[in-house]
This record gives structure tokens, sequence and C-alpha cells, in this order.
């Protein structure tokens, strides 16, 4: 997972699968229009009021922004 990936998942949510892509990740958030649970999702508090697809638009959207701010954020986690 890139850093800005790893990143942007820990701003919007307290916990999710570990070793689970990001693709993936954002695949099982956005699976349904109004889906308010996911097992093993949880959204920090000041998003639990928004469907699961709109924390994956906030995921997405904060993924993008530090990728373009910080362009070394694309490098996976662990490369040097």
């Amino acid at each position: 997972m890139k850093k800005s990936e790893r990143f942007a998942l820990d701003q919007w949510l307290s916990d999710y699968p570990g070793g689970m892509a990001y693709a993936d990740i954002i695949g099982t958030l956005t699976a349904e229009d109004d889906l308010w649970e996911a097992d093993g999702f949880t959204p920090w508090e000041v998003v639990e009021a928004f469907p699961l697809n709109a924390v994956a638009v906030f995921i997405d959207d904060t993924r993008a922004v530090l990728e373009r701010c910080f362009p070394e954020s694309l490098r996976e986690e662990g490369a040097a």
C-alpha cells in the first residue's frame, strides 16, 4: 500500500482490515450506496453520520491531495 493510501485511510477510519489492498477497501465501502456498516470497518466519530460510500470519497480525496502536494507519498510503504 502506498504511504498516501495508508495516511488517507487512517484519517477517516479508526479500524479497517489489515492486509487488504486500498482498492479493495474502497470497493467494499462503495459496494452499496446506503451502506452504513461493514464488518471490520469503523469510521472515526466525525464521519460516523455519513454512509460508507461518502467516507470512501473523503478517503480518496485525501489520498489525491496528499499525492499532489507530496509526491514522495506515492512510494510503497517500506520503500526508501
